[in-house]
């Protein structure tokens, strides 16, 4: 095992929240699709807090404008975020 120090930030694309073969479905949490690696950083709790809220905007999102998660804007998605106090940079 190799232990690093972090060099910069990372983000979870939405699309790790959204399951393939499956029709409006959101995961958030550990199930989300990433890396071995990855993993190893997103399953602790601050991480999954955000993962979760992302994923519960996505679907009031999807609710609002009747379309499923997968046809989302993720950029739309991250402008709502930012307008409730999350924080990308």
């Amino acid at each position: 095992t190799t232990v690093e120090k972090p060099r910069r930030h990372y983000e979870i694309p939405y699309r790790c929240l959204l399951p393939k073969g499956v029709e409006n479905l959101l995961v958030a949490g550990r199930p989300i699709s990433a890396t071995h690696e990855a993993h190893a950083s997103l399953r602790v709790i601050p991480i999954c807090i955000g993962i979760g809220q992302a994923a519960g905007t996505a679907a009031a999102m999807s609710l609002e404008e009747n379309k499923p998660p997968r046809q989302l804007d993720g950029k739309a998605l991250r402008k709502r975020l930012a307008s409730l106090g999350v924080l990308f940079d």
